[in-house]
Parts: structure tokens; sequence; C-alpha cells
């Protein structure tokens, strides 16, 4: 998936951004069992990636902060300001660049019959083109258990 996917090929696959959006929650006994690793080490890992360590986190789970050309802050004000005004209300819990979240949100607006084409390629476009590759590419070469890594990749060839 190297070439950049049309509109409606997007919008068929969205459903798999929630699936590998899970694989950045805490990590489990199941998925560490599930890739022949220990739970601890497998916790060790995810917190050394996203959490806490120190020198600072390679990977933060927030999307904000893998993108250059502008601050967090404006980056989760517009992407919570383009969620209201497609009526989609962001889960207060975590700040609205939360990369699961966010992923979250895309996959909805995907499936939203009512969303247009034109609304779901620009918040596509502004909010998710530049931060997965960045994203993907730090865990490429930060993880050493590689479950995070692929699952980033992934992320980063379906939004294009």
């Amino acid at each position: 998936m190297s070439q950049s996917l049309t509109t409606q090929e997007l919008r068929d696959q969205v459903h798999l951004l929630v699936d590998l959006a899970h694989v950045f929650e805490y990590p489990s006994k199941e998925l560490a069992s599930a890739h022949g690793l220990d739970s601890t080490q497998l916790e060790e890992t995810y917190i050394g990636l996203f959490v806490n360590r120190l020198g600072g986190i390679p990977a933060p789970l927030y999307a904000g902060c893998h993108i250059s050309e502008i601050n967090r802050l404006e980056f989760m004000e517009h992407f919570s300001a383009a969620c209201r005004q497609i009526g989609l209300s962001l889960d207060s819990s975590y700040p609205p660049d939360y990369i699961p979240m966010m992923l979250e949100v895309l996959a909805a607006m995907g499936s939203l019959p009512n969303s247009s084409d034109t609304e779901f390629n620009d918040i596509h476009q502004q909010f998710f083109l530049e931060w997965p590759h960045t994203f993907a590419c730090i865990l490429e070469r930060e993880d050493s258990t590689g479950i995070y890594a692929a699952a980033a990749r992934e992320i980063a060839d379906i939004l294009g």
C-alpha cells in the first residue's frame, strides 16, 4: 500500500484503524502471548516508548508531537473544531490529538452515511498525512518487540 488510496478505498479500510488503535492501549497478557512475549517485557517496552523513559519518551501517543509545521496546541484546536463541525464529539478524558482516539474518529467518520467525500478528504488531508509516517519511523527504530512498529507502519500505509 505504498501508493495513495482513493477516498473510497480509504473509507473501505478505516475499520482496520480501530483494530490498530487498540494495539496502542496498555498492553495485555493476551497481546504479549499472541506475539510470544512475556507480559512484563511488553509492558516495559510500552512504558519506555509511550509513557516514561529517562531522557524522554521517543514516541508520544499524541499526533501533534509528530508534526513539524504547526504547534501541538494549534493542531489539537483545529482537530477539535473540525470534529465539532461534522457533529463528532471527542472523549474529553484524552487530549484531542491522542492517536488511538483520532484513528477511531476517522473510522467513525468513514462509516457515517451522511459524511461527504469532501469532508472526509478534508479531515484526512489536514490531520492524518504527516504524523503517521513520522510515528512509524520512530517506532521502527525504537520498538524492540516490533509489535508497535508494525501497527504504526500499517496505519501509515493506510493513511498514505
